[in-house]
């Protein structure tokens, strides 16, 4: 059990059992009814607290972009899964595939996403540097492998000689220095 679930699992106990005592001992009922806001409004600033912590611990580059995209939204929220972490270069760092698809953005439902699928980034770890590679994919799944993970991705038709409708899938991942696929 992660901390920050276990946090939550205990707090829902308290909350309870403060509930049960204002039950059961109606001149407490105010004070108790006080304990329990404090001890609610203190794990929602714990939650993000921590939530702030794991986004300074992301690379600049990827601080950078999700300041970007808040820019060009005017106001954006980022919906759990925008930030996946992958494996793909040998250098022991984390790599992160940026889902736009998770991204809600002011300016209009679709702003990252058309026909021909949604924008993401893949932001590779180079040693002390990380390069940023932009797609446009309808899906993607990560294959994980002992050699390096593997994205696997649907593209619109025409990537690969086809009309629109009609989808192509290809593989990417770390060859010979370089994020590519295996055409």
């Amino acid at each position: 059990m992660t901390s920050e679930r276990a946090a939550v699992s205990t707090v829902g106990f308290l909350a309870s059992v403060l509930v049960l005592l204002a039950k059961a001992l109606p001149t407490a009922r105010g004070l108790l009814s006080y304990a329990l806001a404090i001890l609610l409004l203190g794990v929602g600033s714990t939650t993000q607290a921590q939530a702030q912590r794991q986004r300074d611990r992301l690379p600049p580059i990827v601080q950078h972009i999700r300041s970007e995209i808040r820019e060009s939204c005017g106001s954006a929220t980022f919906r759990a899964g925008f930030i996946k972490q992958a494996n793909f270069s040998p250098d022991g760092k984390p790599d992160y595939i940026l889902d736009y698809r998770a991204v809600d953005c002011a300016a209009g439902a679709s702003w990252f996403c058309g026909s021909g699928g949604c924008s993401v980034d893949v932001v590779i770890s180079e040693g002390e540097t990380y390069r940023k590679t932009s797609f446009n994919f309808r899906q993607f799944r990560l294959i994980s492998q002992p050699t390096g993970d593997i994205l696997s991705v649907a593209l619109h038709g025409s990537a690969c000689g086809r009309m629109g409708a009609g989808e192509c899938e290809q593989l990417y991942f770390w060859r010979r220095g370089r994020f590519s696929s295996q055409n």
